[in-house]
């Protein structure tokens, strides 16, 4: 049995960095939401999730992410994070 690859993607809400499998397609997504899920609970997800820069070389990206819950009214009430892949 094979161990699963996994990257470490520090961010600037609540909690320690999250580990992300390598196979997954979207890592700032997947991050954004496991942060959201801790801040919110397991009604915290992630609306918005844009790329702001990156390395010339592809080797590291920061993202952008407004994570929350659902409030009244059908909007989301939260607030923007940091990804850094």
């Amino acid at each position: 049995m094979s161990k699963r690859k996994t990257i470490d993607v520090s961010h600037t809400g609540d909690g320690a960095d999250v580990r992300v499998p390598v196979e997954n397609g979207d890592p700032a997504r997947y991050a954004a939401e496991v942060v959201a899920r801790r801040m919110y609970g397991r009604r915290g997800y992630c609306r918005v999730c844009r790329l702001e820069s990156w390395a010339a070389d592809g080797s590291s990206q920061t993202w952008e992410a407004f994570i929350g819950h659902a409030a009244r009214g059908g909007g989301t009430d939260g607030h923007n994070i940091r990804l850094y892949v």
